[in-house]
């Protein structure tokens, strides 16, 4: 896992060059919200625990598909991404490789 200090993270605009959150795909951001619900209620938490609806409609516009992408989307820090990265990214990049089908 690359580490990211806080102080050292961009924001995700910069680090996105070309993309802006307004760019949030509403299919994508579906299929993230299912996987949120899911694993809170495996974990019996909160969907916000797992990731805000914010975190997740930048994780849609932004698509980050490798950690030090995920890194840099705001309310990502080095916990989350330990716990979710992997999941989250494969949904991610299984999105756009069926979406460029």
């Amino acid at each position: 896992m690359v580490k990211q200090p806080e102080e050292n993270k961009l924001t995700a605009e910069l680090f996105f060059e070309g993309k802006k959150e307004t760019d949030a795909d509403p299919d994508l951001f579906e299929q993230l919200k299912k996987i949120q619900l899911q694993l809170a209620r495996e974990k019996n938490i909160p969907s916000y625990i797992v990731f805000s609806d914010k975190t997740l409609h930048q994780m849609s516009a932004f698509q980050p598909t490798t950690s030090q992408e995920f890194l840099q989307i705001n309310g990502v820090g080095e916990k989350k991404a330990e716990v979710y990265s992997d999941i989250f990214l494969t949904e991610i990049r299984t999105f756009l490789e069926t979406k460029q089908k």
